[in-house]
């Protein structure tokens, strides 16, 4: 035997492994352990980290609430009133081949407008929208002109502004997109 003759505890013994620290013992002569004297810390420490997670979430909510119908949102994805944003990090107005806006950085978003910069990705759908290329251009985004839809502010108009290079359909190389139903019942950006 490895432990015969060496006087002391066996590892299973050794405080803070095993089932605790011994203490007295009980009434009717039974050996008890207590609980580790971390055990009680922990359970303190855990009922506190639960209760101020369920202020703070409490907060939160009450906070985000709130601001709901004061910060206004994009509807994005030509969705109608499905999908609201705050400063998403894609504008999608369309699917099959439309333009889509990588936003990379929300220079403002308030109760007046909205600006960003990023990335205009252009597809050219030649031979087709799934095998064709993409085009990569800069872009500012800004959003203008706050509606209301039950209660809830929106931008309903969107300008893209991109220097050098002319967005299909467009003039020049601004467009101007506005959030609405023109020809149909569910809104989309056109």
């Amino acid at each position: 035997m490895r432990n015969a003759g060496r006087a002391g505890p066996r590892p299973l013994d050794l405080p803070g492994r095993g089932r605790g620290q011994p203490s007295m013992r009980d009434h009717a002569g039974e050996r008890r352990y207590r609980p580790r004297v971390c055990e009680p810390a922990l359970k303190t420490l855990i009922f506190v980290a639960a209760l101020a997670a369920w202020f703070t979430g409490g907060s939160a909510a009450l906070a985000t609430a709130a601001s709901a119908g004061t910060t206004p949102v994009m509807y994005n994805i030509g969705n109608g009133w499905r999908i609201a944003d705050v400063r998403p990090s894609w504008i999608v107005i369309g699917l099959g081949g439309a333009p889509v806006a990588h936003t990379w950085y929300w220079s403002a978003w308030n109760s007046k407008d909205a600006s960003s910069t990023g990335t205009l990705w252009v597809y050219d759908c030649v031979p087709d929208c799934a095998e064709g290329g993409v085009s990569y251009h800069t872009l500012t985004v800004t959003l203008t002109d706050i509606r209301y839809h039950n209660g809830r502010a929106y931008y309903s108009l969107m300008t893209w502004y991109t220097p050098g290079y002319r967005v299909p359909g467009y003039p020049a190389s601004t467009a101007v997109l506005h959030f609405g139903t023109e020809g149909g019942s569910i809104p989309v950006w056109h």
